[in-house]
């Protein structure tokens, strides 16, 4: 399966550790011990630089809930998330506030709230957004519904914090998606420290398969007959071994090596496939990012699916590669429609975000 950040190995270290930090202040809730998926998103937002402390907001008693905030300023702070200590919906990762008229956020909204449309505005899939009833009607003393907007995914979350901090806080500015290159890096050390119990013959197919080199390409060159699998070059110069699932974002060594994981591809395909700017189905149809105009695409040759229907091991790497390349496509959507755009209180399809006082 792919790797998502959610998943991050460090991510848990340090979603430990905050734990322990925020312990040791105050807080006493049970949900953070309990759900290592919460731990991991905090500890991402902590990582961009967002404040994760306790607070008694709410009905909450004090000290159980967790609040996330941005930092405009020397004591000027803006409310964007919260983690109530809520242990029967372990499925929810994160509350998100709706803005108020006056430009600050608050927990809760009046029942009618068009989450079809935010999904919408987002890019974001409807099942990771949920509204939840803060009381029954005949509960509150002012006869009023009102509801909660949770999120239960993690990359949604992230999204979410986000967009409402770019709406509160003209400086804020979203932090860039970690690069391939960057990944790759990381990958690359992870594998220097591991050189000495892999053994040489297996480091050497390993790195090389990284350059798309060596017993790697090789083993492309004669699955796809030498030729590129989707316009037919056979020009080896200008071939390359490409990863459907990329070689930093392997689990395992074996996925790295491994031919059902590549396809022969064009350079000038390659970069494109390398940046999710294009992908293929598990039965070879082609995807192209809507980034690229089709004059562009016929520049570089994009001429559609692939050459040859995928095998069943082919397939799964495929539809690893597809996954990414939507996660990435919603990405750039937001960054050309700006991210504040999101939360924006004069935008007409997420104008329900505010509160009305």
């Amino acid at each position: 399966m792919l790797k998502h950040l959610d998943l991050d190995d460090d991510l848990e270290a340090e979603g430990l550790a905050l734990l322990a930090r925020l312990t040791s202040r105050g807080y006493d809730g049970d949900r953070l011990a309990a759900c290592s998926r919460t731990r991991r998103l905090l500890a991402a937002l902590a990582r961009e630089g967002f404040k994760i402390r306790s607070s008694g907001r709410g009905l909450s008693e004090n000290g159980k809930t967790i609040v996330v905030e941005w930092e405009e300023g020397p004591g000027k702070c803006h409310y964007v998330g919260y983690e109530p200590n809520d242990m029967q919906r372990m499925d929810f990762l994160l509350g998100i506030p709706f803005l108020t008229s006056e430009g600050g956020s608050r927990n809760r909204k009046t029942i009618g709230f068009d989450l079809a449309a935010l999904a919408q505005a987002t890019g974001l899939p409807v099942a990771h957004l949920h509204l939840t009833p803060e009381k029954p009607k005949g509960q509150r003393k002012d006869g009023v519904e009102e509801q909660y907007l949770r999120v239960s995914e993690h990359h949604s979350a992230m999204v979410l914090v986000r967009a409402i901090t770019a709406a509160l806080c003209s400086s804020y500015q979203p932090p860039e998606v970690d690069s391939e290159e960057t990944l790759e890096e990381r990958a690359w050390a992870e594998l220097q420290k591991r050189r000495p119990s892999l053994g040489a013959a297996m480091y050497e197919r390993v790195s090389k398969a990284r350059r798309g080199q060596g017993r790697y390409r090789d083993d492309l060159m004669r699955l796809f007959g030498g030729q590129c699998a989707v316009s037919g070059l056979g020009l080896s110069a200008a071939l390359r071994a490409s990863h459907s699932l990329a070689w930093a974002r392997c689990e395992t060594d074996e996925q790295r090596v491994d031919a059902n994981n590549g396809l022969l591809l064009s350079a000038n395909l390659d970069a494109l496939y390398d940046r999710y700017l294009i992908s293929y189905t598990p039965s070879g149809a082609a995807l192209a990012s809507e980034s690229l105009s089709a004059e562009d695409l016929n520049k570089l040759g994009f001429i559609g699916g692939l050459r040859v229907t995928p095998t069943a091991a082919q397939a799964e790497y495929l539809e690893m590669h597809r996954t990414e390349f939507v996660r990435m496509e919603e990405l750039r959507k937001q960054k050309r429609a700006g991210v504040n755009a999101v939360f924006d209180v004069g935008n007409p399809v997420t104008r329900e975000l505010v509160l009305k006082e």
